[in-house]
């Protein structure tokens, strides 16, 4: 999928969050019945940039639960979004796909924290403290590092041969 079809917003409307995502064929706009569910998505994205093949996290619904399942391969980041009738249901093929797509992860974690810097702490307590976003920010520029040292072994060891 192309960065160009992947979209992703996040924000508080109403004193409840929500996010948007879509790869261009699919969309699904995700409510948190809670604004303090939003930020439990930044540990998540945080452990898959740290090199975490998978990571999860949940939001209420009114009365049920949105389910995050975040499975990384490589730069791909796969997120299934499943619904569950009761909050805290117990096992992820009880819960009903909202979403499933596909998107690069550093593409991802940008967006996202792109999102955050657009939440203003000052006019909105809801927004998470910028230090918050200070960490998603430290561990993507520590991915990226990561991976340009990775290309230069590649590189040297090209040149090696």
């Amino acid at each position: 999928m192309s960065a160009k079809k992947f979209k992703f917003t996040f924000g508080i409307d109403d004193l409840l969050g929500v996010a948007t995502l879509s790869d261009g064929i699919q969309e699904a706009t995700i409510p948190a019945s809670f604004e303090g569910d939003l930020w439990t998505l930044i540990f998540p994205v945080r452990i898959l940039l740290w090199g975490a093949n998978e990571s999860r996290c949940s939001w209420r619904g009114d009365p049920g639960e949105y389910r995050w399942l975040f499975l990384r391969q490589d730069d791909k980041l796969f997120i299934h979004v499943l619904w569950f009738k009761e909050y805290l249901s117990r096992s992820d093929e009880q819960g009903e796909t909202v979403l499933q797509i596909e998107c690069d992860l550093l593409t991802f974690a940008k967006r996202f924290s792109q999102q955050l810097n657009q939440l203003d702490y000052q006019e909105n307590p809801s927004a998470p403290l910028p230090e918050v976003n200070k960490d998603l920010q430290a561990s993507i520029k520590a991915y990226e590092q990561t991976k340009r040292e990775q290309q230069r072994n590649v590189l040297k060891s090209g040149k090696n041969k």
